[in-house]
C-alpha cells in the first residue's frame, strides 16, 4: 500500500513543475515536503508542503495516474491537499 501512495503522489506531481509563479516572484513555489493517507478504500489524500505561498493552482495542474480521477484540491498559503479517487 505504501508504495502504490508513493506511486500516485509521484504520478501526481508531474504537473507541479509547470506551476505559475506565486508570491516568490519569476519561479514556481518548490515542494518541500509531502504524506499521503488512505481515508477510504477509493480515496487517497495528499498533502504538499511548498516553500512559498502557492498562488492560481487548480486540479489542471495536476496529471494523475490513469485509472484515477482527480476529487479535490484546497490551497492554503504554502500548503495544498490534494484528494485522488478511485484508483487502482
Amino acid at each position: 500500500m505504501a508504495n502504490q501512495i508513493q506511486i500516485l503522489l509521484a504520478s501526481a506531481l508531474i504537473g507541479l513543475a509547470a506551476l505559475p509563479a506565486g508570491a516568490t516572484g519569476d519561479r514556481a513555489p518548490e515542494v518541500m515536503g509531502s504524506f499521503a493517507e488512505q481515508v477510504s478504500p477509493n480515496k487517497t489524500r495528499f498533502i504538499l508542503m511548498f516553500d512559498a505561498p502557492v498562488e492560481n493552482l487548480t486540479g489542471d495542474d495536476f496529471r494523475v495516474t490513469a485509472g484515477c480521477s482527480f476529487g479535490y484540491l484546497e490551497v492554503q498559503d504554502a500548503t495544498a491537499e490534494v484528494e485522488l479517487l478511485d484508483c487502482p
